[in-house]
């Protein structure tokens, strides 16, 4: 037990302990005590302590890195909610946090009418920041006490700052508000956790403050945002000018599939760091970069965190053209047979490219920490778009495919049947009566690709 007290002399010293021992006989009461308890959300991991300023006794749990595991606290299943509401962002509660780590209001207007403002903006470094549905889908969720809680966390990692007080004493509020701002803030890559911290005085909580877990110094920080706003803004030159959301998120997936590895050794790949400057990466650092990219195209997106293939998963819901749906980029990045020389290529796989509840949930489940609401429609799905969804057995449709793919010089093409029957159909049809070679001109042997799994059927023109 750690006892800090002002006194100057012995005399004093002596008469602080007398009246604190009579204190405590007299009334039965605890001493004053503060619990500096690690919380990990969930990139949280361990840190420095913040010193306390009061008469305290401190305890600190400490958070093995190296085994925290992100989706521990998920349960595993669909976490849908139906008709869930995606207008609730009515307003904006504007908070400004000090680098003393106190928190108070940003300015003098009564606070009933401050609540119900809506478009206003938080300070970020001396900046301004705009809080939309677009970009903020997890704030969008919350009611207007836990807003401020996320926009003083927010405010805490965008300055960097240590023990910042927080406007709750609820530790689950914290750590869904930390999740919350993780989710919509793809580029504070540099927060892997954080730290609350508890003080109390007997059992009543009178204070939580929060650190944050930063991955590196200010400088260092400062010198990565600049390289990413560099490659970022080379990367959206290419971008297509259009208002068609569809060709805006397919323009971001191909970039990241296509320059992207997947690599679960490189460093920084549970952030944007790792795809943007080092061109490898695992679930989280795509689906943090397609969040990213379509930020700054003005595109709703958001993460979804689940399992596939009974191992953890990341992946986005996007809104295309008014679809909400799922998009799987690192799903996207898969080695193909390159079924023309035989050997093995990377090939971009759009099963999973504006994919609804019923494609997603064949191989997904979804135990986000934020809802996410239902997507029913195919609309905006890949293989609908492009004219290469089969609900039955259409050869002229297929000629025409061929057609398309031979005047465009592409060397394969895939098609998607819209469940096992249509897909066993063609294959009854199409290999085992040899009416592919329909298909073709002056050849005796065809090349395709199966796949029993997703019901897709690939062929080289």
């Amino acid at each position: 037990m750690n006892w800090k007290n002002s006194a100057k002399t012995k005399t004093g010293i002596l008469i602080v302990m007398l009246l604190l021992t009579a204190a405590l006989f007299f009334s039965g009461c605890a001493p004053v005590e503060e619990l500096a308890s690690e919380l990990k959300g969930e990139l949280g991991m361990e840190g420095s302590e913040t010193p306390l300023t009061e008469m305290v006794q401190e305890e600190e749990t400490e958070i093995d890195e190296e085994d925290f595991d992100p989706w521990a606290r998920f349960e595993v299943g669909s976490g849908k909610v139906a008709g869930f509401d995606l207008s609730n962002n009515t307003y904006y509660d504007k908070e400004v946090v000090t680098e003393e780590g106190e928190s108070e209001p940003s300015d003098k207007e009564d606070k009933e009418d401050k609540d119900k403002k809506e478009g206003e903006t938080a300070s970020e470094d001396g900046a301004s920041y705009e809080y939309s549905d677009e970009k903020n889908y997890c704030f969008s969720l919350l009611n207007a006490d836990e807003k401020k809680v996320y926009l003083q966390i927010f405010n805490c990692f965008m300055q960097m700052s240590e023990n910042v007080e927080l406007a709750t004493f609820n530790t689950e509020v914290v750590d869904k508000c930390f999740n919350y701002v993780m989710l919509d803030h793809p580029e504070i890559f540099y927060v892997y956790g954080y730290k609350i911290t508890v003080t109390k005085r007997g059992e009543e909580i009178t204070r939580l403050g929060i650190t944050g877990r930063y991955s590196v110094d200010e400088d260092e920080r400062r010198l990565r945002e600049d390289a990413i706003e560099a490659k970022v803004n080379d990367i959206l030159k290419e971008a297509p000018e259009t208002d068609d959301e569809y060709k805006k998120v397919k323009f971001a997936y191909d970039y990241i599939v296509g320059h992207t590895d997947y690599d679960s050794n490189v460093e920084d790949n549970q952030n944007i760091v790792s795809v943007f400057l080092y061109g490898r990466s695992v679930c989280q650092g795509y689906s943090m970069a397609m969040k990213y990219l379509l930020d700054r195209m003005g595109v709703f997106c958001t993460l979804v965190y689940g399992r596939a293939n009974n191992d953890n998963h990341s992946w986005n819901l996007v809104r295309m053209n008014g679809t909400y749906c799922f998009v799987d980029a690192t799903w996207g990045d898969a080695s193909y047979l390159d079924i023309v020389s035989g050997t093995q290529r990377e090939k971009i796989n759009y099963n999973y490219f504006g994919a609804n509840d019923e494609i997603l949930f064949n191989t997904h489940l979804i135990s986000s920490p934020a809802p996410v609401p239902e997507c029913t429609s195919l609309d905006q799905y890949y293989y609908v778009k492009e004219d290469a969804y089969f609900t039955s057995v259409d050869l002229d449709k297929l000629h025409r495919l061929f057609n398309k793919y031979r005047m465009n010089g592409t060397p394969t093409f895939t098609i998607k049947c819209s469940n096992k029957d249509v897909y066993e159909e063609f294959v009854a049809e199409l290999l085992e009566g040899n009416r592919l070679f329909e298909f073709y001109e002056g050849v005796t042997s065809a090349n395709y690709k199966r796949d029993n799994m997703e019901y897709t059927l690939t062929f080289n023109v």
